[in-house]
């Protein structure tokens, strides 16, 4: 069986876990943080309360086995749609920043 458990405490989450995680000595259970943000939770709308794909992605990694396959190490490794889109709008921009500044010293 498993459950997922949403901390609302924002100023010491770790905090409450360790308590959490006292309470069940780990002979029961094992408890796996996949985000300390409290993101994609606590909205009064039950739809919205949903698991982003990093918290997923995380949660999954956590609970693989450890592997030799060289292609599943590479597969975990991947980043998400978000992570790809952050660098693909941000190369062009450090490359002709870059270019900027190199052609404004060599003017000097």
């Amino acid at each position: 069986m498993r459950f997922i458990l949403d901390i609302a405490n924002k100023t010491n989450p770790k905090h409450e876990c360790q308590k959490i995680i006292d309470f069940l000595s780990n002979e029961i259970a094992t408890i796996h943080c996949i985000d300390e943000t409290n993101n994609n939770q606590f909205h009064n709308e039950e739809e919205k309360n949903i698991l982003s794909e990093e918290q997923i992605r995380k949660y999954n990694n956590t609970m693989k086995k450890p592997t030799n396959d060289i292609k599943d190490m590479f597969d975990s490794l991947k980043p998400s749609r978000k992570e790809q889109a952050i660098v693909w709008l941000l190369s062009p921009v450090i490359v002709l920043a870059t270019w900027a500044t190199l052609i404004f010293i060599c003017s000097l």
